[in-house]
């Protein structure tokens, strides 16, 4: 179980009517190492649902601040437009030095992340949840999750996943 009652509802029809990218699949992934990583993965936020933004907006800054979030803005969601492909409710950003941090940091990518990355690279919202002995996901976005999968529109207009 976790705090999106209406989101899981929806990706659970989401999943029902999906087409799989079997070659994307069929590609070798290699582990996450945060240590080398620093969570680049997290460079500017994710895009919410109505529901998540809700819930992710409301947790308890203090308890987020007790598993090591410390300096959180006042507004943890924010409206973002992104090349005016994507936009909508998404977690705030913070400056961070990531190509000092990174080796090989895309050139292409802001030197910024999510506000709820850790200074260890984990996320705050999955540390609280374990804190609070609930399961990892609890609070966090469906999108960081799943990732590096992501669900997109194949050209019939039907939901991919790759």
């Amino acid at each position: 179980m976790n705090a999106f009652p209406k989101e899981t509802e929806r990706i659970a029809q989401l999943v029902r009517e999906t087409v799989i990218d079997f070659e994307a699949f069929m590609l070798p992934l290699k582990a996450c190492d945060l240590a080398d990583c620093r969570g680049t993965c997290c460079h500017d936020g994710v895009y919410l649902s109505g529901e998540e933004a809700e819930v992710v907006q409301n947790v308890d800054p203090e308890k987020l601040k007790a598993v090591g979030a410390a300096d959180l803005p006042g507004k943890t969601v924010i409206y973002g437009n992104w090349r005016g492909l994507a936009s909508g409710p998404k977690t705030a950003t913070r400056p961070a030095p990531m190509r000092e941090r990174v080796k090989g940091y895309p050139s292409h990518f802001p030197e910024t992340n999510c506000v709820f990355l850790l200074p260890d690279a984990r996320c705050a919202l999955q540390a609280l949840a374990v804190e609070e002995g609930k399961q990892p996901w609890f609070y966090k976005p469906f999108t960081c999750w799943v990732h590096p999968l992501a669900f997109q529109t194949n050209e019939e207009g039907n939901p991919l996943l790759t």
